[in-house]
């Protein structure tokens, strides 16, 4: 694969993409996933948005939600973002483990010469806005930003947050975001996503506040991204008190949870995964993963309220992510 060339965005263009207006947002707020059905309709979201971008292949279409193996572990956060009553906004945030992060598929040397150098690192993936809201400002996108950011900083305490984007996205995350490169801008065909292109970016959180500031510091309010990101509070955005970390909902609703602090990786097969993910009471209409493949990556069966009702046989269909 050819090295990406990523033409800069003008000045006076990247001046309309920091715009940041909060008085048209008073009906927005932007927290964790705290309830199982929050966390399953922020994943309903990420699946329809991938499916109208082609970054899903016909097997997993039939999937009502896209979910991760990350998603199982007890530090896994996955972000919201709602206008009124309605989910508009989701991103995931996956902490580091033994089991690695799901771009470690393509990208795991460049993730492991950060390991290697001590830095705790998150990855940012499962990223999705509602079509109703995509009105060309950047509004939601920048509080949901604000939010991972926030969390990664000053609750994971991470030295590095890591992404996959699709070369085109890769502008506004490097010029507007100041994400570097991760792997030389080197694009690689992801199987996650279709075998669509990807590239890896990185950012420093140990020296991303000084990085804004030095590129936002004298703009105007309205398009100061450091003053916005790293300085004012926003009663939009809301987060657990004293820096404490995000319960999973997924993983309080089955038992036992899937902890990430262990000593080995995590080696799940399908004869023994109910022990881990079968629900422990009733989980009415809500879809859930079945089991996993051997070669570990999650192949999704999906369980209708009906099917539930009768000792959780599966439906057909499923998804390797």
């Amino acid at each position: 694969m050819h090295e990406a060339k990523i033409k800069p965005i003008k000045n006076e263009t990247l001046r309309q993409l920091v715009t940041i207006d909060e008085k048209k947002m008073s009906q927005y707020n932007f927290k964790p996933a705290d309830c199982i059905q929050d966390f399953f309709t922020a994943l309903k979201l990420v699946q329809d948005v991938y499916i109208e971008e082609g970054y899903v292949n016909a097997q997993e279409i039939s999937c009502p939600c896209r979910i991760l193996k990350n998603h199982l572990f007890d530090k896994t956060a996955v972000f919201i973002g709602k206008k009124n009553k309605k989910l508009i906004f989701t991103a995931s945030l996956f902490p580091d483990s033994p089991d690695k992060l799901p771009m470690d598929t393509i990208f795991g040397k460049e993730l492991d010469l950060l390991r290697a150098q001590g830095r705790r690192i998150g990855e940012v993936g499962c990223l999705a806005t509602h079509p109703d809201i995509r009105d060309g400002s950047q509004n939601t996108l920048m509080q949901g930003n604000k939010i991972l950011f926030k969390y990664a900083k000053e609750h994971l305490h991470l030295d590095d947050l890591v992404i996959t984007v699709n070369p085109k996205h890769a502008p506004v995350y490097k010029q507007l975001l100041l994400f570097d490169d991760l792997g030389n801008g080197k694009v690689k065909a992801y199987p996650k996503v279709n075998k669509n292109p990807a590239v890896a970016l990185r950012v420093n959180l140990r020296k991303v506040e000084e990085a804004f500031m030095q590129r936002y510091g004298n703009n105007t309010p309205e398009t100061n991204l450091h003053h916005f990101f790293f300085v004012k509070k926003s009663p939009l955005i809301q987060l657990p008190a004293n820096n404490t970390l995000v319960a999973n909902p997924f993983v309080r609703f089955f038992t036992p949870p899937i902890r990430t602090d262990q000593h080995k990786p995590l080696s799940i097969q399908p004869d023994v995964v109910g022990e881990y993910i079968v629900p422990q009471h009733s989980v009415q209409q809500y879809p859930m993963p079945f089991h996993t493949n051997p070669d570990d990556s999650l192949d999704i069966k999906w369980l209708s309220e009906d099917m539930f009702n009768r000792k959780f046989m599966p439906l057909h269909g499923g998804m390797n992510v």
